[in-house]
Formats: C-alpha cells, structure tokens, sequence
C-alpha cells in the first residue's frame, strides 16, 4: 500500500513539475512571438505608409502569466505614444481547457487616453482577448465600452461594440459583431442615429491582405435617422466575394425594408451591384498607374490586358413605392478585342439598359429627396416635383432617351459593340447618336405638321425629339 501512495506521489510531482515547466516555456514562446509578431506588423507596407509602429516597452516574465507592455506611435506625431498592456496566462490549461495562451490587450489610462477613460467613466475603453490553442487556432473578442460625449449643444452617445473572431490554422476567419446605438444629437434633435447594428463575415486572411476581400460580408441595421426628416429601416448590405485565378466574381446585393421622409412612407429598396470576370491583380495595377498619375499606363493596361477576359458589370434597382416601382437595370460588357479608339464606346462590348419611371412614383420620390436637401414645406416640394416632371416631358435632350407609355417615362437603349445604338426601338450610328444627344434641336422635325392657321404660334410647343 505505502508503494502505491509512494508511487502516486512520484507521478504527481512528475506531472506538477512537467506542467511547471511547460508553462514556462509557453510563457518564453510567448515572448519571443509577441516580438516576432510586431516586427511583421510593422514591416507590412501599409502599416509602413501611414507610419504607424508598434513597439514593446518592457515584460515581465512569471511562471504561469507574464505582463507585457507595448506603445504606438505614428511618424506623423512622433511624440505622441499610446500605451497598451498585455497580459498573459500561460497554458497547457486555461478555463479547464488545454490551450497556449490566453492574452488580454488593454488601452493603459495615461495621458493622451485619459480623455477616453472619463468619457466610459473608469472603464477600459477598449480591449481584446485572445485565446491560442495548440493546433493554431485564434479565439478572439473585442470590446469597445460605452460613452457619451457633449461639448457645447452637441452630445454623442455610443453604445459599445462587441467582436467575436476565430481564426484557424489555415488562416479561415469567421466571425460577427453587434452594436446598439450610435446617436448624434443638437441639444435634444438628432442629427444622425443608427441603432440595432450587426454582421458577420467569413473570409480568409491572406485573401485580405492581397487587397481582395474574398469570402462573405453582411451588415444589417434596424434603423438609419438623419436630420430628424430622413429614417431607413431594416437595411441590410452585403458583400459575396469569389477568386479563381486572378479572376473574381463579386455580388453586393443592398434593400432598405422602409423608407420614411418626414412621416410619410416611401416605400422599399432594392439594389444589386455584380462584377465578373475582373482580373484583380491587372485591376489593382492600373489603379497603383493611376495613383503615381500614370493615365497612360493604366489605359494600356485596360485596353490591352484587362479587357482580354470581357469583364461585366451589372446594375440593377427597384423602388417600390405605394403609387408605383421605379426601376432600372444596366449590364455592360467589356470588349475583348483591341479597341480602335479611347472613348468610352470603344471599350464596350454590349451594353443594355433598362429604364421605368412612373408619374406619380417619380414626384414622390423627388418630392421627398428635395424635401431632404432643402428643407423646404411639403408643399413647395412637392411643386418642384411637378416642375421637374413636366420639364422632362419637354426638354428635347429627354425625349432622346425616354417616350412616355401610360404616364410612364420608359427608355430601353442597347449598344452591339460595333457601330449601332438602339433607343426605344430607334436605331442611329454612334456618330448620329452624339450628334443627336449634343445637339438634340438640330436637324429634328415634329412628327405630325400642325396647319399653322389652327394653332396659335404662342401656343405651339415642337416636338424636337427624333424619335
């Protein structure tokens, strides 16, 4: 029996002393990565660009935990440093779970950062926890703490903010955050509010810092208020990102569930935004050409690499008001082929659009926007609305592009890539289309002649459209 006990023991102290002994050398490892880390932080370009460094002060290494502290600083205020601490719980267990290490990053109450601790009352305004498991894997979680702000009759209230990321050995990264309400206010009116926000998103690592965010992105807001006038309910944005190769396809889908504009309801929105075949890295060049001021560069570029892929671009809308849908839908294609000029055209395989805007949608939907822009009475909006829609029933540069079918502005317009446009079944040359669109009084007739002696001359109004 003593055996047992005597031999249990032995194990025991064995196994204390193992453990001992690895976290101390977790706890070394640790140091060593956390330099290793800040030195590939710091070297990356875009870090080096804005000039931001960060740079250990000093550890303090322990058996089960170290403490660490860091600064950072920017070139452009050299002689202003924001303090952080560290720290660190060494593994092989924490929380009951085997893990590397568990850290905590907090912004330090000193100097330039005090301001921020009076605002969230003595509570760390930011933070992040860190837990790394053996096989690689990052459990994160950022916290941003609650304020508020006034300075004169303005206040600013801030909710706080919560992030959960994981990051896997592959560098997969998933994650999602929430947010409750950031409010501007002039004494007790708001000037912008937006409350119940929260996403997620699924992504890779490497694929961001390549400057193309593959993966999936997705923000939803409960409520948008601006100036007190303008309120956007359940708004949802979203980002799908997909890359073979150099090529990528993305998909940015956008809808606003209600639209309010000084009380009255404007219906809903919806929205697509799609690229294909885009050629990332030649696109990520010519806008490095057009950044050193190259134009010429990036349009050879253009002209003879990106465009070999015929990427293309696809817009389409819908606003569905309660007195009608206005929509839109455009598609452009790039052409593969050596184009024969730089104009715009040239460049263009297809094209095809799609136009619908009906009466009373449209004085609505003005009627509201320049409600918004100009703060002016409902009704004078509204009248400026009306204006607006007749001088579009009249101006000659209009009736080019649009014919009115039941109350309808409706323009469907096509390009073959060649030499012909097609507007609302009206065929020109692309010479005879600028010509037509420049110049849209000249060389048009009225498609019925009226006997002047019917009709006063005060009252005749010419029909200038060639269509």
């Amino acid at each position: 029996m003593k055996k047992l006990l005597i031999s249990i023991l032995l194990t025991l102290l064995i196994l204390a002393g193992a453990y001992v002994g690895m976290a101390w050398k977790l706890g070394q490892d640790y140091e060593k990565g956390l330099a290793t880390r800040f030195e590939r932080w710091n070297n990356q370009p875009s870090v080096k660009e804005l000039g931001v460094m960060a740079k250990i002060d000093r550890m303090e290494h322990g058996l089960f935990s170290t403490n660490a502290h860091y600064n950072i600083s920017s070139t452009l205020l050299p002689s202003v440093k924001i303090p952080v601490s560290v720290q660190v719980k060494h593994g092989p267990i924490i929380n009951l779970q085997p893990a590397r290490f568990q850290e905590t990053h907090t912004l330090d109450n000193d100097g330039l950062t005090n301001l921020w601790y009076k605002l969230t009352e003595g509570k760390v305004p930011i933070s992040m926890t860190n837990n790394v498991t053996f096989a690689g894997n990052n459990k994160m979680t950022w916290e941003l703490s609650p304020f508020s702000w006034s300075l004169a009759d303005q206040r600013i209230e801030f909710s706080g903010l919560t992030s959960h990321v994981n990051i896997d050995s592959n560098k997969h990264m998933v994650g999602d955050y929430t947010l409750g309400h950031i409010n501007v206010l002039n004494r007790q009116n708001v000037i912008l509010a937006i409350r119940d926000l929260k996403g997620n998103f699924d992504t890779h690592t490497d694929k961001i810092k390549s400057g193309f965010p593959e993966g999936s992105y997705l923000a939803e807001i409960g409520t948008i208020i601006t100036k007190g006038i303008l309120q956007l309910n359940s708004i949802s944005l979203e980002y799908k990102g997909t890359q073979k190769g150099d090529i990528a396809h993305i998909t940015q889908p956008i809808s606003i569930g209600k639209i309010e504009v000084a009380g009255d309801d404007m219906g809903s929105l919806k929205a697509l935004i799609e690229t294909e075949n885009l050629n990332i890295a030649l696109y990520k060049e010519i806008q490095e050409k057009l950044q050193r001021g190259d134009k010429s560069a990036a349009l050879d570029i253009l002209t003879n690499d990106l465009l070999k892929n015929k990427p293309s671009l696809k817009l389409d809308g819908q606003w569905n008001t309660n007195v009608g849908k206005i929509e839109s839908n455009l598609k452009i294609v790039g052409r593969s082929k050596q184009p024969v000029g730089q104009e715009i055209l040239d460049h263009i395989d297809h094209l095809d659009s799609h136009i619908a805007i009906p009466k009373d949608a449209f004085i609505k939907v003005v009627d509201a926007i320049w409600l918004i822009n100009n703060t002016s009475d409902k009704e004078t909006a509204h009248a400026m609305a009306q204006n607006i829609w007749e001088t579009l029933q009249k101006d000659p540069r209009a009736q080019i592009f649009f014919h009115n079918v039941g109350n309808t502005l409706v323009s469907d317009m096509t390009y073959d890539g060649q030499d012909r446009i097609t507007i609302n079944g009206k065929n020109f040359t692309v010479a005879e289309f600028l010509n037509t669109a420049l110049n849209p009084k000249k060389d048009t007739q009225p498609e019925q002649q009226t006997p002047p002696a019917e009709v006063e001359p005060s009252d005749q109004v010419p029909n200038a459209s060639p269509l």
